[in-house]
């Protein structure tokens, strides 16, 4: 998902080690999205949270609520390389 690195440009055995390895949590789909680059991260977060802020204006009964926060990966580096993979195919 990010736009400088994938999960074949970082083998495994190079990755950074926590806390070096980010993800935005978007909690109502509860999903993480990892991410190499904070700053990455960061702006993932902040466009979620105004499209969050913008639905929320709107006061729609269906509407979807976002509430993206970045975090540090809480899993090993062997799950995130594997959900860097997993994003590079969606």
């Amino acid at each position: 998902m990010t736009d400088t690195l994938t999960a074949t440009d970082v083998p495994l055995p190079g990755m950074p080690t926590p806390p070096d390895l980010w993800a935005v949590h978007v909690q109502a789909a509860d999903e993480l999205v990892p991410f190499l680059d904070r700053a990455e991260a960061e702006k993932l977060s902040a466009f979620l949270d105004d499209q969050d802020a913008k639905e929320r204006a709107k006061n729609m009964p269906h509407s979807v609520f976002y509430n993206a926060k970045l975090i540090e990966w809480p899993y090993s580096r062997d799950e995130f390389a594997e959900a860097l993979r997993e994003e590079a195919w969606a």
